[in-house]
């Protein structure tokens, strides 16, 4: 900052001076006055050039105060400016510290420009290097399209194969299913034989029962008639002298001529006969009413002759578990119900006769 002008400083020292010699005028004028008489005039003339003095006196006083008032406001805004210099200073000397660490930046900076520079240097080096080796790829790529293409062949060829070899294995898996009918078929069937069987079984253990109970009574007629023959010839006789011989087999004559009146069991041919003439019957009854409490109607389906368990389990899936449920549906009924492919042919009337069947034999039985 520019410094104060120095023209109060040159005012302010005529001004003291100037004082200075009116104070040594008065002075000298008193002690003159002291030493030699004065006149009126004198006096008068003395007094108005004092009274003159003294109101220079005071001007000088009133321009001294005022150059003493400027010297202090002199004085504030050169300490004002002494602080804006320091303050200057002070800024300057963080500017210059400033401009250091600008230096240092710039020269860090110059640094990483030229790190920076290596590194683009290498990574063109490494530019290259990669498109060598894209050159190198691309002649292997056109390599295994090459190979790709010749794959591409073999793979038609074994796609022809695999289409070929798969139309034989739907062929072996339509020829398995068949079989596999045929074996459901050959099971039903066995079931069916087996079925037939355990009721041959039981109606020979039935006829069996039926024989022994005959054979008892016949027993028991002939202890009648021995009873009557031995009191008809007298208490004296021997009874073991009449008695009568062993009843021979069923079937069978004796050598006197007597024949045994004990029915014949029936053989394995009879009783098949048998069957069928009750199916036959079964088949002719238009009205069929079942036990709600028999037990043959509480039996699983499964018992049913010919009923295959693919049939079965679609039977249990629309609610069909026992022999009474099948017994009460019709074969309309049933074939609606369930998904029958196209070269089976169930026999669904069979399964309703035997069912019911089964309901009226156990009904009966109880």
């Amino acid at each position: 900052m520019a410094l104060p002008p120095p023209w109060p400083y040159l005012i302010s020292v005529p001004a003291l001076l100037l004082l200075g010699a009116l104070l040594g005028w008065a002075l000298h004028a008193g002690r003159v006055k002291r030493q030699s008489p004065v006149t009126d005039s004198q006096l008068s003339e003395v007094q108005a050039k004092v009274k003159e003095k003294a109101e220079t006196l005071y001007t000088a006083e009133i321009t001294l105060a005022q150059h003493e008032a400027r010297l202090q406001t002199l004085n504030k805004a050169i300490a004002t400016t002494r602080q804006q210099v320091e303050e200057g200073e002070e800024e300057h000397k963080q500017l210059l510290i400033i401009l250091d660490e600008w230096q240092a930046s710039s020269k860090n900076a110059q640094d990483s420009l030229h790190t920076i520079r290596q590194g683009l240097q290498a990574h063109s080096q490494e530019a290259d290097d990669l498109l060598t080796d894209i050159d190198r790829s691309l002649e292997e790529m056109d390599l295994l399209k090459r190979m790709q293409e010749s794959y591409q062949v073999k793979t038609n060829r074994l796609t022809q194969q695999v289409q070929w070899q798969d139309s034989e294995l739907r062929m072996l898996r339509h020829t398995v299913q068949a079989k596999t009918s045929e074996i459901n078929e050959a099971r039903a069937l066995l079931e069916q034989r087996d079925a037939e069987l355990r009721l041959l079984i039981r109606q020979r253990q039935q006829r069996e029962i039926d024989i022994a109970n005959a054979r008892k009574l016949l027993s028991q007629r002939d202890d009648e008639l021995r009873r009557q023959l031995g009191k008809r010839r007298g208490p004296s006789l021997d009874e073991g002298a009449y008695s009568l011989p062993s009843l021979p087999g069923p079937g069978k004559q004796e050598d006197d001529g007597r024949v045994d009146v004990t029915p014949a069991q029936p053989t394995n041919q009879q009783a098949n006969k048998t069957i069928v003439e009750e199916e036959e019957d079964d088949d002719d009854t238009d009205t069929y009413q079942t036990d709600m409490d028999a037990e043959g109607g509480k039996q699983d389906i499964a018992v049913i002759p010919r009923l295959a368990d693919y049939y079965a389990n679609q039977l249990r899936e629309k609610g069909i578990t026992i022999v009474k449920q099948l017994a009460d549906h019709t074969p309309e009924e049933l074939r609606d119900m369930l998904y029958i492919p196209g070269h089976h042919s169930p026999q669904i009337e069979n399964w309703i006769r035997s069912a019911r069947r089964l309901a009226r034999q156990k009904s009966t039985d109880r």
